[in-house]
C-alpha cells in the first residue's frame, strides 16, 4: 500500500464513518465519488485489509472510536457483497437498493446495514448468506490504542482536515 492509498482510504474511512445511531447513507455521493476516482477501494483485499486490521486492534488495547470507525467502513463495503444487491455489487449498486428500497427484501438489507451486521459478519469472516450464530462483534468494548494502526493509514491527516463539501451535504437530524 503506498502513502497515496494510505492517505485515501484513511479519508474514505472517515467519509464512511458517522456516529450512530445516525446512518452514513446521508453521504453516499461522497462515498460512490471516493470509489469512483478510486476503485481499488472496492476490491476484496481492501475489505480483508480493514477486517484483519479490526481484529488486530480489537485483540490488542485499541481506542474504542477508531474501531468504530472501521466498523463503519467495512459494513458499507461488506453490504455490497449480499446477494440482494443488483448489478455489479458495487456501491453504487447498494445504495440504489437501499437508498429507497422497493422492496421487502431490500428494506432487510438496509435494516442490516443500518445494524452493521455485514460488519460483524466480515469481522467474523464469514461470506455472504453465512450467518454466525450468535453474532459475535461488541461495538461497546473497553478498548484503548489502535492510534498507530489508524495513523499508519494516514488517519492522523484525515482527521484534521477534511475535503472541501464532505461535510456540507450531510444533512442534519
Amino acid at each position: 500500500v503506498t502513502d497515496e492509498q494510505r492517505r485515501i482510504l484513511a479519508m474514505f474511512i472517515v467519509v464512511c464513518h458517522v456516529e450512530r445511531p445516525k446512518s452514513n447513507l446521508v453521504r453516499f455521493r461522497q462515498i460512490i465519488e471516493m470509489a469512483r476516482q478510486n476503485s481499488w477501494l472496492e476490491d476484496a483485499g481492501t475489505l480483508e485489509l480493514l477486517c484483519s486490521i479490526y481484529r488486530h486492534g480489537r485483540d490488542s488495547e485499541a481506542n474504542s472510536h477508531h474501531l468504530e470507525m472501521l466498523v463503519s467502513v467495512i459494513n458499507t463495503l461488506a453490504a455490497t457483497k449480499c446477494p440482494e444487491v443488483p448489478g455489479n455489487r458495487r456501491l453504487f449498486d447498494l445504495f440504489v437498493l437501499i437508498g429507497e428500497p422497493q422492496s421487502k427484501a431490500a428494506w432487510a438489507v438496509k435494516e442490516d446495514y443500518l445494524q452493521l451486521l455485514f460488519a460483524k459478519d466480515a469481522i467474523a469472516g464469514l461470506k455472504p448468506g453465512e450467518v454466525a450464530e450468535p453474532r459475535i462483534m461488541n461495538l461497546d468494548g473497553d478498548c484503548q490504542g489502535i492510534l498507530g494502526f489508524v495513523l499508519k493509514l494516514g488517519l492522523q491527516d484525515a482527521l484534521g482536515s477534511s475535503p472541501a463539501g464532505y461535510d456540507r451535504d450531510v444533512r442534519r437530524d
